[in-house]
């Protein structure tokens, strides 16, 4: 999952590391995941993955939940910073984990 608040950072290193990896499915958060996802979409090698925009992290870790195959790894690698969503990394990570625990107890 990426996104955030663009500080400015050039993430073009960062998509063409997604494009030529083996990540399927990519999930993508306002604003910096924005960049990331058309980035993406208009890169040759990123066709056959699934690039995914939402606009909040209990969307994002519901749609993961949907994407992710049992026994597999859903990263959250945020690229950016969620000041205006979160107090800080902390905070969005304990929310994610939180998250997971509910969308994910099920499966167990």
């Amino acid at each position: 999952m990426y996104g955030g608040n663009d500080r400015g950072v050039n993430q073009l290193s960062l998509i063409e590391h997604i494009s030529k990896s083996d990540i399927e499915n990519i999930i993508c958060l306002p604003k910096t995941g924005e960049y990331i996802a058309q980035g993406l979409r208009n890169n040759i090698e990123s066709q056959n993955k699934n690039i995914v925009m939402v606009q909040t992290m209990e969307e994002a870790v519901k749609t993961a939940k949907e994407l992710t195959k049992q026994d597999t790894i859903c990263l959250l690698s945020p690229a950016a910073a969620s000041y205006g969503y979160f107090k800080n990394f902390k905070e969005r990570g304990n929310i994610f984990k939180e998250l997971c625990k509910i969308n994910f107890k099920e499966q167990n």
